[in-house]
């Protein structure tokens, strides 16, 4: 379905309304700017209803509100790999090796 989805293409909520516009679509969120105040969200992929001449979702108000992301997902998941790799460093000491033990 996200095959389908084109730059410059409207966004409607699950109300019918025009909210905003795809700037960019991936593989798991679609990255609007909305209508009137231009601030930019990402959707989960999992609210796109369907897609004909617009993009359709599955929920409005207060639930959409509280369900897309005013940061890059992508940003926020380099943060996350970062701070994991800063926690489990170093590594745990290598089991010794003994040849001929056993």
């Amino acid at each position: 379905m996200s095959n389908d989805i084109r730059e410059q293409m409207p966004v409607k909520n699950s109300l019918n309304q025009e909210i905003g516009t795809v700037i960019k679509s991936g593989d798991e969120y679609l990255k609007i700017v909305l209508s009137g105040n231009e601030k930019t969200y990402w959707v989960p992929n999992s609210l796109i209803e369907r897609v004909d001449n617009h993009v359709h979702l599955t929920a409005s108000g207060d639930d959409l509100a509280h369900r897309w992301m005013t940061k890059d997902p992508e940003a926020f998941r380099d943060q996350l790999v970062d701070e994991s790799s800063k926690e489990s460093f170093p590594a745990s000491d290598p089991p010794s090796f003994n040849p001929g033990k056993t």
